[in-house]
C-alpha cells in the first residue's frame, strides 16, 4: 500500500514532467504523439490504477490534469460525483482524500 511520502513524490515527479511538456510546447516543441510521453503516461496509468481504486483515480487525475486550465489558471475546488465542492490545496489535502482509495 502506498505511503503518504511515496504518493507525495509521485505527484511531483507527475508535475514536473507536465510543466516540462508545456516548457517544451512553449518552445514550439511538441512532445504529445512521442513515444516518451506515450510511454510515461502508460506507466502512470498503470501505477494510478494498481494504487487506487473508483473515486481516487479521478481525484488524482483531476489534480494532475484538469485543475489547471490551458491558460495556466489553478482552480482548487472539484466537484464529486454528486456535485459537492471540495477544495483541494495541497498534495497533503489530495492524499487525504484519496488515501481511502488506496489497493
Amino acid at each position: 500500500m502506498i505511503t503518504f511520502e511515496n504518493f507525495k513524490r509521485f505527484i511531483e515527479a507527475s508535475e514536473l514532467f507536465n510543466t516540462s511538456v508545456d516548457k517544451l510546447y512553449d518552445l514550439k516543441i511538441d512532445i504529445i504523439e512521442s513515444g516518451l510521453f506515450k510511454s510515461y503516461g502508460n506507466v502512470e496509468d498503470v501505477l494510478i490504477t494498481s494504487l487506487f481504486k473508483g473515486d481516487g483515480i479521478d481525484y488524482i487525475n483531476w489534480w494532475l490534469y484538469e485543475r489547471k486550465d490551458y491558460t495556466g489558471n489553478i482552480s482548487n475546488t472539484l466537484l464529486d460525483f454528486e456535485g459537492n465542492k471540495i477544495e483541494v490545496n495541497s498534495i497533503a489535502e489530495l492524499w487525504d482524500l484519496v488515501k481511502d482509495y488506496r489497493i
